[in-house]
């Protein structure tokens, strides 16, 4: 549906632009690769024919064409509803947006591509001549009372009226009178300037739906402006993540005219404004619209993702980011796969293909990015599981399997990483060992820490010397039992003596995935059929759950006539009952916690 016009970040809302002839008219479409549109090799050149390099990529082209004023303050858009109610995209850490400007040199495009989230009014400007009219325009009208049915005669468009019934009708010169007839030929399949037309649109399409401003159908016309707004320069290369043309040079699937670049938007940038008082739980609406344009112009977006994480970053301390510190600590959790970061993220292992097929299947890590660290900070990512009540929790196993990848030179960082296993944050098993550069296998003997839980009652209890070899520290903190790990969390921190330069910027990646780095007596049982959406902490150790990190909104795919959103979320994984217990782990667990409460119990203490 055409847009509202958006309005500015005043306390009173002004509109961007109450002049009509600043309303650009746009024409948006879907063409095919045959006719300009786009293949996955287009925007990720590295996949193979067996990855599905040919097949289509649904875009949605936004075109502004000569017949526009680019005087004053052009704009133009369009709005979708995404929720009739409100979704709740709270966890959402930032967006993706893939652009296509048609420009190996982005520099010569001029323009502003907006995305806004939230309430948006849903008086669109739709008549080209007129400013929105604060009136529920709708075709639902037939019977007086509206029932989201399209009846005979109610395909009018949003004037409400048939072609003959316009003013100034003539069925030889002015055949459409107000210009909202709906029209595409397939023997001209380039001529697009009528798709967007309403009447006449539903046309031999059963069970359609009228053409209404009513975007939630709710009855009335909504006019509300609460939204979260998210500024792109075409010509600028803020926030972007890939560029077709710049990372893969040379690449013969590249061709001159590819533009695409992947915008990655952190929630929590400058990029996004508020406008009223919006809510990342309350979003009803996603809105694309066009500003700044100088001429003439057309782009392409190949989809816009709202991306959230199951790992999520403990908040920053106040001292990190007051103002006695010259530069604020900066820590993401994101993630690196091969898929869409295929020029800087390699896997640690061979990635097997996707079952059934004969690609290889997205693999992809945590990615924990830092900057400005200094001697003694710490920062954090965790993941929460849910209590099963089974009792058996991690002592299935005998060892905790990883990889980590520091960047090239890290060591001088004396960068540290930590994971921590436990019921909560105050009750956890730590292991820390110094991040090198690549990828480094880390295994973690749960018989090592459950061994040093034993040694005293003291609270935190340290083994420096096991593994003094590779630089690896054991500690017990609290009461933890891998019979109940609730809570999984990996942190850095700088393990040098006060002074020097800020560590960072830099990222460490976290892998779960692999063929097994050793034969191990603990038999695996039987994994997932769903290796996409699932994963497991190598062949024989326990189970996190870093590949299944990410959790990916796809907000908009376009149709030929509309957008329509559709949904892709990856399932979260569980610890899995298999295998073998490992009885003696347990049983010393059990024990353990057995005398824990009997020295509770000589204080008149019971724990529960």
């Amino acid at each position: 549906m055409w847009s509202s016009i958006p309005v500015n970040a005043d306390s009173a809302q002004s509109l961007y632009s109450s002049i009509v002839s600043d309303h650009a008219r746009l024409q948006w479409f879907n063409p095919t690769s045959a006719r300009g549109g786009a293949k996955e090799r287009d925007l990720k050149p590295v996949l193979t024919k067996e990855e599905g390099s040919d097949n289509e990529h649904m875009v949605l082209e936004m075109k502004v064409d000569s017949t526009n004023s680019f005087t004053g303050k052009p704009w133009t858009g369009i709005t979708q509803p995404l929720s009739r109610t409100g979704q709740d995209l709270s966890r959402t850490r930032f967006i993706e947006v893939w652009v296509n400007d048609k420009n190996a040199n982005h520099t010569l495009t001029n323009g502003k591509l907006h995305i806004d989230f939230g309430r948006v009014s849903e008086d669109a400007f739709w008549e080209k001549d007129q400013l929105p009219n604060h009136v529920l325009d709708t075709e639902d009208r037939k019977g007086g009372v509206p029932d989201t049915k399209l009846d005979d005669g109610e395909d009018t468009g949003l004037d409400g009226l048939m072609d003959k019934d316009e003013p100034g009708y003539d069925p030889n010169t002015n055949p459409d009178p107000n210009g909202d007839d709906y029209h595409y030929d397939q023997n001209n399949p380039n001529d697009y300037s009528k798709i967007n037309g309403l009447e006449g649109n539903s046309t031999g399409i059963a069970n359609s739906r009228p053409d209404t401003e009513d975007l939630d159908l709710n009855g009335r016309l909504d006019e509300l402006n609460s939204y979260f707004e998210a500024t792109i320069g075409l010509s600028d290369t803020a926030y972007v993540a890939v560029d077709v043309q710049r990372d893969y040079p040379g690449n013969p699937a590249v061709r001159a005219d590819n533009g695409w670049r992947l915008f990655r938007i952190p929630l929590d940038s400058p990029a996004f404004v508020p406008h009223g008082g919006p809510s990342w739980g309350d979003i009803k609406h996603a809105r694309l619209w066009l500003s700044d344009m100088t001429g003439p112009m057309s782009i392409q977006v190949g989809g816009i993702e709202l991306v959230g994480s199951r790992w999520l970053a403990t908040p920053l301390p106040t001292a990190y980011t007051d103002t006695t510190r010259l530069t604020s600590v900066l820590f993401d959790v994101k993630v690196r796969n091969n898929k869409d970061d295929a020029a800087t993220y390699t896997a640690p292992f061979d990635v097997p293909n996707a079952v059934g097929g004969t690609a290889t299947r997205r693999e992809q890590s945590l990615a924990m990015a830092y900057d400005h660290l200094q001697p003694g900070d710490s920062v954090y990512a965790f993941k929460t599981y849910s209590d099963n009540g089974s009792g058996v929790g991690y002592t299935q196993y005998r060892d905790i399997l990883f990889y980590a990848h520091g960047d090239p030179g890290v060591e001088a960082q004396k960068l540290r990483l930590l994971a921590r296993f436990g019921a909560d944050t105050v009750n956890y098993y730590e292991y820390s060992l110094p991040v090198k550069s690549g990828w480094q296998d880390v295994r973690i003997p749960m018989e090592v820490l459950s061994l040093l839980k034993e040694t005293s009652s003291d609270r935190v209890k340290i083994d420096s010397t096991t593994a003094a070899d590779i630089g690896a520290r054991y500690t017990v903190v609290g009461n933890p039992s891998f019979t109940r790990v609730n809570r999984i969390t990996f942190g850095l921190t700088i393990d040098d003596v006060p002074g020097g330069p800020d560590r960072g910027p830099g990222e460490v990646w976290i892998d779960d995935e692999g063929p097994g780095l050793a034969n191990l007596d603990i038999p695996l049982g039987t994994p997932p059929s769903n290796l996409d959406d699932m994963t497991l902490l190598d062949a024989k150790g326990a189970w996190i759950g870093v590949d299944g990190a990410v959790s990916t909104q796809r907000v908009l795919k376009s149709d030929l006539n509309t957008l329509a959103p559709y949904v892709a979320q990856t399932v979260p994984p569980t610890v899995p009952s298999v295998g073998e217990k490992r009885e003696v782990l347990e049983d010393r667990e059990q024990r353990s916690d057995e005398e824990e409460n009997r020295r509770h119990q000589q204080h008149g203490e019971r724990r529960s």
